[in-house]
Order: C-alpha cells, then structure tokens, then sequence
C-alpha cells in the first residue's frame, strides 16, 4: 500500500443511500467543504457503543498532501509509506480501502471524500448516515476475523468512560434522554464484560460404549 489511487465509485452497485452523480452534483451542489480522501484506522483500545452493539471505534485519517507522511503526486496518486509507518508506531491499523468488494470510500461530491453509509442532501449542508448499515459492517469485519474483539481490559475501559459521562451529564441537566441512553449503554457494556468473564462450557467426555463379549458354550 505504498503508492495509492482513490477509488472509483460505481454508481450502478448497490447502496444503502444513493450517492450524486457528477450532474446533480452540478445542478443542485450539497453545501459540503472540500474533504480529502482518507483511511479507516482501527486502534485496539478505541471502542464505542453504536446501535446497541460494542463496535470499533474507527478513526479517520485523511490523506492531505505533506501532512503526517502523506504525498500527493501530479497524477492523483498518493505515497503513503512514511504514513503508514507513524500509523503502526501508534497502534494502529490501516483498513484497506478494497477490503470489501465495493470500496468503503466514495467521492460522494466533488472533492467531499466520506464512506459509503453517508448521503448528502442536494442543496443542503446535512448529511444522512446509514448507522446500522455501519454497524453490521463492522460486526462482519470481526466475524471475519479482520478485527479482533474487545479484550476485558478495553471493555472495563469503556463502561468507565460510559459511567463518567452519565455522572457528569445527570450532575448538570438531570434525567434526559442522553442520560437515560448513557444509562442503558453502560449496562450493556457490563453485560459485554460478564459474558467475556465466564469460562467456556466444559466439553462432556463421550461416554465409552460398553464391550459385551459374545457367550461362549460349548458342546459336551
């Protein structure tokens, strides 16, 4: 992955959100900033609750010529080494853009880079995300084995993190629905860590099958 070309959407695979062709973009430009390419990375101690699901929390790194390693060339190509390097020396994990058959990068506008649970709204700066869409995509990545499960120590993290917002949120506003969101997220997480807590079933031994020797008689 040392010299890179974003990729191409197709526009005729299929999406959760339809993405603008280069002529509605023209004729009615969603009111979105120039957005450069960029990487999914994956951390091992960054993880989230999203759709009710313990999920990696993947960060974005965005390709922007002489910044953190990264070198944009004249032919729209990236040399991405050194950012791959400073990448790994934080732990991190660079998630291919082709690691499924259709990219999870698309130019969704002119030069307004985002993933492909993203819409944007003719003639609007907001945005539509597909969050489930996400979210079962990154179950599959770890089903697949491309992204390892939390370990105990990240989930203990995380249920810290949660409870630490919900006292702080209830200490200033009291009883909301975010309080009440935080309140379930951590309970979740507490069951997440119960569960990784209990040790595997015992495997039964099969029981061995008795050998009854044939009667012997015999003629006097």
């Amino acid at each position: 992955m040392a010299r890179l070309r974003p990729p191409t959407h197709d526009s005729s695979a299929p999406s959760a959100l339809p993405h603008l062709s280069r002529g509605e973009a023209n004729a009615t430009a969603p009111k979105v900033p120039a957005s450069p390419p960029f990487w999914l990375v994956f951390y091992p101690d960054r993880w989230c609750v999203m759709e009710d699901r313990v999920v990696p929390q993947l960060q974005n790194f965005h390709l922007r010529h002489t910044i953190n390693g990264v070198v944009q060339l004249l032919d729209g190509t990236y040399q991405v080494a050194d950012a791959e390097q400073l990448i790994r020396q934080k732990g991190g994990t660079v998630l291919p853009w082709d690691i499924d058959d259709e990219p999870y990068l698309v130019e969704a506008a002119p030069g307004h880079w985002t993933t492909r649970w993203t819409g944007l709204i003719p003639g609007s700066g907001h945005t539509r995300v597909d969050a489930a869409g996400y979210v079962e995509w990154l179950v599959s990545l770890q089903a697949r084995g491309l992204i390892p499960k939390p370990e105990p120590r990240h989930l203990a993290a995380l249920v810290e993190r949660l409870r630490f917002d919900l006292e702080t949120t209830e200490s200033a506003t009291g009883s909301t629905h975010r309080t009440r969101q935080l309140a379930q997220q951590v309970q979740l997480v507490e069951a997440e860590i119960k569960a990784a807590a209990k040790p595997p079933p015992k495997r039964r031994r099969a029981a061995k099958k008795k050998t009854t020797l044939p009667l012997v008689t015999s003629d006097e």
